[in-house]
């Protein structure tokens, strides 16, 4: 027998009504430790660079860079999940109207408190 009076409702908003922020966040927390992940032990900060560049035929090529900021030696390419995560925040952008034309997002170790500091910027 069905009780009525014990009733859960789940809301789930479709990705439609999310906002911009609500979209691309953890896609950038998401590239953040992707990045991490590629880095060489040693490095203390690294500089991912994206641009946009829209073909006139529809195509987009997506010219990634990433670079220690650091005086570390070992070199550091971004891994096929980068390039997934950058090419979804893309589209979470053109979604919404706003696509972006590069993306920077950089990642330094703070030594005072022993944690990473993460930022993406954006030109658009």
């Amino acid at each position: 027998m069905y009780d009525s009076s014990v009733v859960q409702i789940t809301v789930v908003r479709p990705s439609f009504y999310m906002s911009l922020q609500e979209e691309h966040q953890p896609l950038d927390t998401a590239i953040w430790n992707a990045m991490l992940a590629v880095l060489p032990p040693d490095c203390s900060a690294a500089r991912l660079e994206v641009a946009a560049v829209f073909e006139a035929d529809g195509g987009l090529e997506m010219p990634h860079s990433l670079v220690a900021l650091d005086d570390s030696k070992d070199l550091c390419f971004p891994s096929d999940e980068i390039y997934q995560l950058t090419r979804e925040h893309l589209a979470v952008f053109e979604r919404h109207g706003k696509p972006w034309a590069s993306l920077a997002c950089t990642v330094r170790f703070d030594f005072d408190t022993e944690n990473w500091r993460c930022s993406t910027d954006y030109e658009y």
